[in-house]
């Protein structure tokens, strides 16, 4: 028990009912607990006084092998964590579960810095560009005088490509201010089955420009509610419809299904496009890495990273299967609502949790 209370990092231990039995120097001190709060403290009642959200603190409870990143709030004072929890067994007090976490709060502050550098950056390329794209519309319009149909087409393209570049700086802004854990999530209750229908039909002329069949199947009782952000929600399945249309054949097929199951909304997009090898699906949620079928399309891959951590980042999960020649399914679980529909307020939901970001 001496070894155990000086170790140099947040660790503890508690029985199966709860009970806080041991806990490093390091753990009392993050999370402003006296001495002798073995004596009275369970787990759960330090994450809540800690004000650490009640799915992380269900998930931690549950026993967690990946890393778990959260941010406790203690004296108006924010200390972030990252760790994993595991069932183990005590000599005398049987099954107990172990928490061991390490203070990661400086590197999130460097994070932070980091995605404000980058956020400077994206607004001042940004600024220009909106000048440009603001001049090459008056000059196609021909309000700058008498334009001939080369001079169209060129003007068309330069106007795609801001357009592309635009998209570009909005992914990489966007994936540095995750990181950081700068994205607020303004939860609520969302129908999932009206925000796929309204993706679907938003990317319509997209499909249609491919000669796409697009279907569309929403299952079960009533609606499909889940607690969530409907703008993330929407950029989620937006991204995941268009690349079933960037990455498919002409005259192809895209379906889009969801249906609940076990607790949550579950929704497969599935095409019979390209598809991708098993060393392609290995990379594709590392940022900044592609699959030999994009070099035909340009990006940098930041769409599905960011699709991943924003179901991530509502307690939800994203997975895909892919064969070369035979097209890939997307498959996404967002927890549904609770019953009695007590979505959280967007003051309480905070930043994106860090416990989303990985």
């Amino acid at each position: 028990n001496q070894i155990f209370r000086y170790l140099h990092e947040p660790v503890a231990i508690c029985t199966a009912d709860d009970r806080l039995v041991l806990a490093s120097k390091v753990f009392l001190s993050v999370f402003r607990l006296p001495p002798d709060a073995l004596r009275f403290k369970t787990m759960t009642e330090i994450f809540a006084t800690a004000g650490v959200r009640e799915d992380v603190i269900e998930r931690l409870m549950a026993g967690s092998k990946e890393e778990v990143r959260f941010t406790i709030t203690l004296d108006d004072r924010e200390t972030h964590l990252q760790g994993r929890t595991a069932a183990i067994d005590l000599d005398q007090d049987g099954q107990a579960m172990a928490f061991m976490f390490r203070d990661i709060t400086r590197e999130v502050e460097d994070e932070r810095m980091k995605a404000d550098f980058h956020s400077m950056i994206a607004h001042d390329l940004r600024s220009p560009m909106s000048v440009i794209q603001g001049y090459v519309a008056l000059m196609n319009s021909g309000k700058t005088g008498e334009i001939n149909a080369t001079q169209h087409e060129f003007l068309d393209n330069v106007a795609r490509k801001i357009k592309e570049m635009t998209s570009l700086l909005n992914d990489f802004l966007d994936m540095s201010k995750i990181d950081a854990g700068f994205v607020n999530l303004k939860r609520g209750d969302v129908d999932l089955g009206a925000l796929l229908a309204e993706a679907v039909d938003d990317l319509g002329p997209m499909a249609a420009s491919k000669s796409l069949q697009v279907t569309l199947d929403v299952a079960g009782d009533g609606p499909l509610v889940v607690d969530g952000d409907p703008l993330r929600l929407t950029q989620i399945m937006r991204n995941l419809i268009s690349n079933a249309i960037k990455y498919n054949v002409d005259q192809g097929w895209i379906r889009v299904e969801a249906h609940p199951e076990n607790g949550n909304a579950v929704v497969s997009i599935s095409d019979g496009g390209i598809g991708m090898s098993a060393e392609e699906l290995a990379v594709l949620f590392e940022p900044y890495t592609r699959g030999k079928a994009e070099r035909q399309i340009k990006g940098v891959g930041l769409g599905v990273v960011i699709v991943k951590k924003l179901v991530e980042a509502h307690g939800g999960d994203v997975s895909v299967t892919s064969t070369p020649g035979e097209g890939s399914t997307f498959t996404v679980t967002i927890p549904l609502a609770k019953a009695g529909g007590a979505a959280e307020d967007a003051s309480n939901t905070g930043v994106l949790d860090p416990v989303a970001a990985n």
